[in-house]
């Protein structure tokens, strides 16, 4: 069968974008592992264990607080792209900006007020306090980065993905983990680069859909809500990805 010119300029898109991603998760794995080996070589088991923990909770929560909805952009966007629908697209990412916004600022101060009671209460352990509050910080940027990056995906680009949250954040968590044993900070040091991290990739992310994909600030497009269609996509894969997630967390919680 004879495949056209679009078809084999696309398919050499996805394959060079699945090899790109595929690279990228190599190396931020490497760099998240080589992140984790200063941790428990400066900390100790201890303090690799609370800081891991924190990083857990707030998996937890931000697939909460997501609730499924950059999947549901991912779906979406190239539907609404393929028919010029440019005030849909933008009315979908600004509104799964507020809902993710509202929800996360919601659970990342009710995480931060209650840290002192979720520590012993739950886990009977007090340490885990200022753990839990540094890390409560970073779950609205944690949110908004996942908005910004499934928007690009949506477009059919996979590298600012790669560039933000794979390299991005892998790296600053790095360099900000390094930058706190030299200082000779305590475990908060440690909660505190991934927190770092997770904001610089929003950052990130914010900048290549705002200049390299599509504007949502300066733009004189007028968006038309969408969210309400979307949240019914989306509210059973945040389900779904909720239990997954757990399953993933599990064991680092019960230890």
């Amino acid at each position: 069968m004879k495949i056209s010119k679009y078809t084999e300029r696309s398919l050499r898109t996805v394959a060079k974008g699945a090899g790109l991603f595929f690279v990228a998760l190599l190396i931020s794995r490497a760099l998240g592992y080589l992140a984790r080996m200063v941790i428990a070589r400066y900390y100790g088991p201890s303090g690799y264990g609370l800081v891991y923990f924190g990083a857990s909770v707030i998996g937890l929560f931000g697939v909460v607080c997501t609730f499924g909805l950059p999947f549901a952009l991912e779906r979406f966007i190239p539907e609404y792209r393929v028919k010029k629908q440019w005030a849909k697209i933008k009315g979908a990412i600004t509104g799964s900006l507020k809902v993710v916004l509202f929800l996360s600022i919601i659970f990342g101060a009710l995480i931060f007020v209650f840290a002192p009671q979720i520590s012993i209460l739950f886990f009977n352990n007090y340490s885990l306090t200022n753990i839990l509050r540094i890390f409560s910080f970073s779950l609205p940027f944690y949110s908004l980065a996942s908005i910004f990056v499934f928007s690009t995906r949506g477009f059919k680009t996979v590298k600012y993905d790669v560039y933000s949250l794979k390299f991005g954040q892998s790296i600053f968590t790095l360099i900000f983990v390094l930058f706190f044993v030299v200082l000779g900070a305590g475990v908060w040091g440690a909660a505190m680069s991934y927190t770092v991290g997770i904001i610089s990739a929003s950052f990130i992310s914010f900048y290549f859909l705002e200049k390299k994909v599509f504007p949502i600030l300066k733009t004189k497009i007028r968006s038309k809500n969408v969210t309400g269609k979307l949240l019914s996509f989306s509210t059973p894969l945040m389900l779904s990805r909720l239990m997954w997630t757990l399953v993933i967390y599990i064991d680092t919680i019960m230890i």
